[in-house]
């Protein structure tokens, strides 16, 4: 991987850590924008995340995914509505992300 590669999947990285911060399964991100606020509580979960989304991962098997991370990780129950509602918007920003990158 060369110099450029990795800047891409550090910012893909850095992207999707900032996405997961909109799903907040358990409600702790008041403001994503704000600096005084400890934003690291999904960071964790973004390698896993990124992962599903470079092997082309669709919203219902991310939507899985994330309510599995809900389940066994953080102890919750949520509808999984609440998952897909967040995995449709991650899906489309990946696609048109790729879809930028390949022009």
């Amino acid at each position: 991987m060369d110099a450029k590669q990795k800047r891409e999947v550090r910012d893909e990285l850095s992207d999707v850590k900032h996405k997961l911060r909109s799903w907040d399964p358990i409600g702790v991100v008041v403001d994503p924008n704000d600096p005084d606020h400890s934003l690291d509580e999904y960071d964790s979960y973004a390698p896993q995340v990124l992962g599903l989304l470079w092997r082309g991962a669709d919203v219902e098997a991310l939507a899985q995914h994330l309510d599995n991370v809900a389940q066994s990780q953080m102890g919750l129950n949520l509808p999984i509505e609440f998952h897909r509602k967040f995995a449709e918007h991650l899906v489309a920003w990946w696609r048109t992300r790729q879809a930028a990158q390949t022009i």
